[in-house]
Parts: structure tokens; C-alpha cells; sequence
């Protein structure tokens, strides 16, 4: 391995910044600092890779390559040999086919640091620093030992919130980790006044002398407790907010962030602590779980967002400054979740929209965008130090008009079979079931005997089949508009056009017509066999992510179920990308819109870091001076 020069280079992902949006708050003025980024590099639009979602689009801006090269094809991936129901983490390395823009840095010796990252699930190499944690949307880490939790008084109710139990008056909780197994402290809390005769609860951990005091919907300072892991003491770091407070102060509920340990946030451990001494606690989730049930108010999520924003802005510019790191990567979720719950009230397309909500839904998403900005701000001083910067996002969004359950489409059909019982999620008869979706998003697979554990469809029988689910997508219609809801089907073997290719890609490959979704995750198979959903019919109870219960309704926006170019309403499926540095020409134009791949052979071609083998992208040739 022979060590090569190259200038520093740091990658700000923003998950779902859309390019419509993200243009209309440059026009107001409210993105200052990517407004000097751009004026001192470049900006374009770029279409995503389908299905245009989190861990397919991430793999292709690391690597340069296509999914149908890289291999993550869904959020989960089947290979060969897999059961229908199952997949492979599309966020971890293991799941990658080729090679990602920090691993062949590392082959030529220079140091890389991965925040967050899809595809960087763990530490590679010596000159590899992983901050937690793989870039998945959700909120369950292996870095963490509780996620978001909320304790309310027993007289209370709240969705998935835990009791305390009432002791000598006081409300008591055992705060035990939830991601590993152990012991942590006892929490106490107490309905009290202040100083200034204001009531509040007062709060103590493991009984120790200090108390502090909690008013309502104000964040605690950062706390630590004392976690038996494994035999092993650790501090844990979390913060503490009194909600739902009731008027004649008699119950509450209290919110506790994700709690962390330092060591266990980064590989090395030491660099945790460090990292933790100079920027304060990490946390990795926004809080869009405690909004979506009423523990707190959006505001919540945007001030943890924002803390995660420039812990890891700061934390990037430290590593390039103080330590030498040639390559920063990291990648931060906030506005796709704002987007997903909040969409309904900027977009008038929107069966949420109501004026009325206007004026709080667009300051909730235009703060998020505000907060990306403030990254930047961080960032774009290090221009003056040689550095090069790149903010690309994923994808965009689209308003959510109305959920397909294309499963149950195939079921109506008798494709699927279902075992005799009434148990959600359906439970399916797989040796009699010759078609099905899957894992989440525009894949549909016949059910092919010798390539599926319990295959039933023979190889003079699959041409058949597929064309019967051809037909069936084809002819799917809205019934209150009778147009057509799937806007392109496609044959595996003719999808090479759209980036898929190979083993990894279902037999039949559909697009979703603009602001319809077909996530097989979001309008799981279901008995009841409804195909088009309306989204904001009442529906009696709560459904969670992977409990095979319909949750397209938590989903104002939609993004990834057709045509990566799609515009709707305020809406583009379009992704932003802007870069600056010593290579990079000032105020070049492209002629056309690129795709993602370009991103890694751009960055590699304007800062002299090796190509990973097999990037397929090309270089913006007009950005570069040399």
C-alpha cells in the first residue's frame, strides 16, 4: 500500500433535502451560508437511483456505481436462496457488492472518519474512525442503551409511554437498558414548587444528594447515570423534559432522550470520550418516534436535530483541522422525518392540507433546512483551508396522495396464499403462493421453485405468472379518477435502463404513478384485501413499523415509488448537490441534470482521492479546473 496525497475532502449528507424546497428558501434569503457555499463552487439538481430511498441512494453516492452493481437494490436485499419475507440489511457493508469512496482511501493509506454513514456499520482499517452509527432512519442502534423512552404517573396514558410507580408519594423509575442487558440508575421524581412558587417536579438519580428541577416542556441540562454492563460500570449520558403537565399538577409525563455511552459511540472508544469532553453527549435520533406519539411537541424534534447537526458539523471540522482526517463522511436525517409528518400543511395537493396549519408546518420544515444550513455554516470556513466541501442529499419528496397494497392486489388474484387464521401479519401459505412483493418497494418476485425455499412456480410456468402480474399492475386503476396508478412495469431483464441489474432484482419491476406509494412495508398484505387506500380515513388503534399492520398514514410525503425525475404540487423527487474547493470552478453550469452516481467520481477527480473500482459514474467535467 503506497499512501498518496490528496486534499481534504468533507461529504455533508442530508437525507431528502428536495431540491424545490431547498431552492425556494435560498430565493428568501434563508439558507445564507449554502447560498455562499454555491456562490464560491457549484450547485445542480440530480435525480436519484430507483427506488429512490434511503440505503439504495446513499450506496450509490459512496461508491459511483449503480444499484444493480453496488447491490443494495431495497432497504432489504434478496439473494438467491432467500425466503420471499426476508433480506439483507441494505445498510451494512457485508450487503455491498463494491467498493465505497473511504474504503479505497484507506487502501492508499489516508485517514478516514465515516458519522452515521450507510455502509459504514462498523470500524474497516486503522486509519478508519466510525462514529455511530450505520444511517439507518430508525431509532433502534447497537451504540445505544435505551432509545427514546417516556415515563408517565399511572392516571396517565400515553402511546408506549412506561409507569412509574408511586412510592411514599414520590414517582419512581428503574432506568435498565433496553439494547443490552444490565442494570441502570433509579430515577425520583416529585411534585414540588420553585423558588419563585412555580410548580414543577423535582427529579433525582439513584438518590443522591443533588436534585434538580424540571418545568414543563424545558429540556434538562445533560445528566449521567451510573449502567451495570456486563459485569462493567459505564456513564451514560441523557436529558430529561417535563410534559404534559397537568393543570391542577397532579400528573405528568417525562421524556428521556436516547442515552449513550461515550466509548460506545465511535470506534476507537477513546475518541468517544474525547469527542463527547469537547462537543457535549452524541445522540443519534431526532425524536420524530416521541412526536409521532404525543410525548412532545415538534419543536423537540427540531432542537435535537439541530444539537445533532452541530455536534456533527463541529466534529468533522475537528477531525480535518487538529487530526489530519483526508475524508469526513457523514450523513444527518432530520428534514426527511420533519418532511414525512409535516408535508400535509405546506402542499396544497395534500389530503392533510388545511390553511390553518400552513403557516406551523412550513416554519417547522423551513427550520430544518435552516438547520442544514447552520452545518454548513460550520463547514464553509475550512474553503479558506483548502478544503473541499460537497452537500448532496438522497432524494426528494413528493405529497403522499394514496397508498397501494399491491400484495393484496395479488392475493385478490390468488398469487397469494394465506394460512387459515386471523393473525397480523397475515401469515402466508409460501408453497402455494406463486407471487409476491417485496421487501419494500417497487420489486415484485415470482415465487420460483429451486430458487426460493419453498418455490412452487416451474420454469415453463414463470413467463406465464409474470405476465399475469404484468397485466394485473397494468391495468390498476384509481377508482374516483380511473387513471392508471402504476405508471411503468418493467421485466427484470429490461431494467438495466433504470440502474437494476443482476440476481438482486425482482422478476417485475413497477413504477408508482406520482404521489401514490407501493411500499409493502407501509400497505402490508392484509385479509381484508383493500388495494387503494385513502389516508385519512379514521382507523381504530396504532400500528408500528414491521408489525404488518397499514402505517401509510404516518407519511404526508412519499419518495422512491416511481420515476426519479418526478415533480408534483410543491414536490421533486429531485436531490440537491453542491460542492466547493481549490478544484472546483466557481458559478459552472450543467446542461443537463446528472444522477448520483457522478458524485463520488466528481469528488475524487477535484481532490485527488482514488476512485473506488467500480465506480460507473461520470465526472462534471465543467465543475473541475483541471
Amino acid at each position: 500500500m503506497t499512501s498518496i496525497k490528496s486534499r481534504p475532502l468533507i461529504l455533508v449528507g442530508i437525507d431528502a433535502a428536495v431540491a424545490t424546497l431547498t431552492e425556494k428558501y435560498l430565493s428568501e434569503g434563508s439558507l445564507p451560508n449554502f447560498q455562499q457555499l454555491i456562490h464560491r463552487g457549484a450547485y445542480t439538481r440530480a435525480t436519484s437511483l430507483f427506488p429512490g430511498v434511503t440505503p439504495i441512494n446513499w450506496a450509490t453516492i459512496c461508491t459511483g456505481a449503480y444499484p444493480g452493481t453496488h447491490g443494495i437494490t431495497d432497504f432489504s436485499v434478496l439473494d438467491p436462496g432467500d425466503p420471499l419475507n426476508g433480506g439483507r440489511d441494505g445498510f451494512i457493508r457485508d450487503t455491498y457488492q463494491v467498493e465505497s469512496i473511504w474504503e479505497a482511501a484507506l487502501r492508499s493509506g489516508l485517514k478516514c472518519a465515516t458519522l452515521d454513514f450507510p455502509g459504514a456499520d462498523s470500524r474497516m482499517h486503522p486509519n478508519h474512525l466510525w462514529i455511530a452509527d450505520r444511517g439507518s432512519p430508525a431509532g433502534v442502534t447497537k451504540y445505544a442503551l435505551r432509545n427514546l423512552s417516556c415515563l408517565i404517573t399511572p392516571d396517565l396514558q400515553l402511546r408506549d409511554a412506561e409507569p412509574m410507580e408511586k412510592v411514599n408519594g414520590k414517582f419512581q423509575f428503574k432506568l435498565n437498558p433496553v439494547f443490552q442487558s444490565g442494570e441502570g440508575p433509579l430515577l425520583t421524581f416529585e411534585i414540588r414548587k420553585d423558588l419563585q412558587d412555580s410548580y414543577g417536579v423535582s427529579a433525582n438519580i439513584d438518590n443522591a444528594d443533588e436534585e434538580f428541577f424540571l418545568k414543563e416542556n424545558l429540556m434538562s441540562r445533560w445528566l449521567w447515570g451510573n449502567f451495570a454492563i456486563n459485569g462493567q460500570t459505564h456513564q451514560a449520558s441523557f436529558r430529561l423534559e417535563l410534559t404534559h403537565f397537568d393543570p391542577d399538577h397532579s400528573s405528568f409525563a417525562i421524556y428521556i432522550s436516547q442515552i449513550t455511552v461515550p466509548e460506545f459511540v465511535t470506534d476507537p472508544p477513546e475518541m468517544g470520550r474525547y469527542l463527547v469532553d469537547t462537543f457535549g453527549p452524541f445522540i443519534g435520533y431526532d425524536g420524530a418516534r416521541a412526536v409521532d406519539r404525543g410525548w412532545v411537541t415538534p419543536d423537540h424534534m427540531l432542537n435535537e436535530g439541530y444539537y445533532k447537526a452541530l455536534w456533527q458539523a463541529n466534529t468533522a471540522k475537528l477531525l480535518v483541522q487538529k487530526h489530519g482526517y483526508d475524508l469526513v463522511l457523514l450523513k444527518w436525517h432530520l428534514i426527511d422525518h420533519i418532511q414525512h409528518s409535516f408535508w400535509g400543511g405546506i402542499d396544497p395537493l395534500s389530503p392533510w392540507f388545511a390553511q390553518s396549519d400552513n403557516e406551523k408546518c412550513e416554519d417547522l420544515i423551513r427550520n430544518a433546512y435552516q438547520a442544514m444550513d447552520a452545518m454548513v455554516g460550520v463547514l464553509v470556513p475550512l474553503l479558506n483551508e483548502e478544503v473541499t466541501l460537497a452537500v448532496v442529499s438522497d432524494h426528494g419528496h413528493l405529497p403522499h396522495l394514496k397508498a397501494a397494497a399491491l400484495n393484496n392486489l395479488l392475493l385478490k388474484e390468488s398469487l397469494i396464499q394465506l394460512l387459515p387464521g386471523d393473525l397480523i401479519p397475515a401469515q402466508v401459505d409460501w408453497p402455494n403462493t406463486r407471487a409476491y412483493g417485496g421487501p419494500a418497494l417497487g420489486h415484485i418476485w415470482i415465487n420460483m421453485k429451486g430458487r426460493q425455499p419453498q418455490g412452487c412456480v416451474e420454469a415453463d410456468d414463470y413467463d406465464n405468472v409474470r405476465r399475469k402480474v404484468i397485466l394485473l399492475l397494468e391495468e390498476l386503476r384509481d377508482p374516483e379518477t380511473n387513471q392508471k396508478i402504476v405508471e411503468r412495469v418493467m421485466r427484470r431483464e429490461n431494467s438495466d435502463g433504470i440502474g437494476l441489474w443482476g440476481e438482486r432484482v425482482g422478476d417485475i419491476v413497477y413504477w408508482m404513478k406520482p404521489g401514490y406509494s407501493g411500499d409493502f412495508n407501509w400497505t402490508p398484505l392484509s385479509r381484508d384485501g383493500e388495494v387503494l387506500e385513502d389516508l385519512i380515513k379514521e382507523r381504530e388503534g396504532f400500528a408500528e413499523y414491521g408489525e404488518g399492520k397499514f402505517i401509510a398514514d404516518k407519511f404526508q410525503s412519499v419518495h422512491g415509488c416511481g420515476d426519479p425525475a418526478a415533480r408534483l404540487g410543491f414536490g421533486t423527487e429531485e436531490a440537491i448537490l453542491a460542492m466547493a474547493g481549490p478544484n472546483i470552478r466557481s458559478g459552472s453550469k450543467l446542461k443537463d441534470v446528472p444522477n448520483l452516481t457522478c458524485v463520488t467520481p466528481t469528488i475524487c477527480a477535484s481532490t485527488d482521492l482514488p476512485l473506488p473500482r467500480q465506480s460507473e459514474g461520470v465526472v462534471l467535467g465543467p465543475w473541475i479546473k483541471k
